[in-house]
C-alpha cells in the first residue's frame, strides 16, 4: 500500500496550475452537466448550500467541493496524500474559499467523523478498489452521513466508449498509470448502493458529448505533450439522452436510511 501511496504522490506532484488555470477549472466544473444535476438535487433537498457540512473522501484537489464552498458550504477534504492536500490548499486559496484538510486512510477512518455530515461524496475514488474494499468504501459514504443525509459518488462508466478507447490506447502506448481502475456499470452501482444501506438512490451521468471531446481530443493532446493542459471544452457541455447511460461519469446519488 505504501507503493500505491507513492504512485499517487507522484501523480499529484505534476499539478502546477496557477490562479488563472484554477479559475478556469472552477468555471468549467460549475458549467458542467454533472454539476447541474448535483446542484439541482441539493437545492431540492436543502434549499441552499449555506451551512451544509460536506466531506469529500479521497478528495485530491477537491474541485467539486470548491464549487460548493463558493456557495457557502462548510468543506472537509480527506486524502491520504499530503501532496494532494497541498494542491487542494492552493486551489481553494486561488478560488478564495476555505476548507478543513485532513490526512486519513479510508481503511482506518477517524470514528469521530461518522454521522457528522449533510453531504458525503467522492469523485474518482471507488474505481481504484476491488471487492471487498470496493463495497466498504461505498459504505463509508453512508457511515459519514447524518440521518437522511445525501451522498454523491462519481465513478467511470464501463459503457463510455471514448473513455474505454482512451484507456486502451494509453495502455498500448505505455503511458503511466495511477494503478488499477475498474469502471462501473449501472447495474453494479445499483447493487452496491443497496448493500451500502442507502434508503433511496438514483444514477445520473455526465455529458456524453463533452466526455467524447475530452477523451478523444483534450486528454489525448495532454498525453502527447506530456503535460496536463487545461483546454476549454465547456462549449461541449451539452445534455443529451445518452448522458445517464454512456457519459463518462456515473454519479450514484443516495440518501441514508
Amino acid at each position: 500500500m505504501d507503493n500505491h501511496k507513492a504512485i499517487w504522490d507522484s501523480f499529484w506532484r505534476k499539478y502546477k496550475f496557477g490562479v488563472k488555470e484554477d479559475e478556469q477549472i472552477i468555471r468549467q466544473e460549475s458549467a458542467s452537466v454533472r454539476w447541474n444535476k448535483i446542484e439541482r438535487r441539493i437545492l431540492n433537498k436543502y434549499g441552499s448550500f449555506k451551512g451544509l457540512n460536506v466531506v469529500e473522501i479521497g478528495s485530491g484537489r477537491g474541485e467539486v467541493s470548491a464549487v460548493m464552498a463558493t456557495k457557502g458550504a462548510n468543506i472537509t477534504l480527506i486524502d491520504y496524500s499530503e501532496i494532494a492536500l497541498d494542491k487542494a490548499r492552493v486551489l481553494f486559496k486561488n478560488t478564495g474559499v476555505e476548507a478543513n484538510f485532513l490526512i486519513a486512510d479510508i481503511r482506518n477512518f477517524p470514528k469521530r467523523l461518522l454521522n457528522s455530515f449533510d453531504i458525503s461524496m467522492s469523485f474518482g475514488l471507488v474505481e481504484h478498489f476491488d471487492y471487498p474494499l470496493r463495497e466498504d468504501v461505498v459504505k463509508l459514504h453512508t457511515d459519514l452521513l447524518k440521518p437522511n443525509g445525501i451522498s454523491f459518488i462519481g465513478v467511470p462508466n464501463v459503457y463510455c466508449l471514448p473513455y474505454r478507447f482512451f484507456m486502451k490506447l494509453s495502455e498500448i502506448l505505455g503511458y503511466s498509470s495511477e494503478g488499477a481502475e475498474i469502471p462501473f456499470s449501472r447495474s453494479e452501482l445499483r447493487k452496491i448502493a443497496s448493500s451500502a444501506g442507502f434508503k433511496t438512490y438514483e444514477i445520473k451521468g455526465s455529458s456524453f458529448i463533452r466526455d467524447s471531446v475530452y477523451f478523444l481530443f483534450s486528454r489525448y493532446i495532454s498525453h502527447l505533450t506530456k503535460w496536463r493542459l487545461i483546454i476549454d471544452i465547456s462549449p461541449f457541455e451539452i445534455s443529451s439522452i445518452f448522458d445517464d447511460y454512456f457519459g463518462y461519469s456515473l454519479v450514484l446519488i443516495g440518501t441514508k436510511s
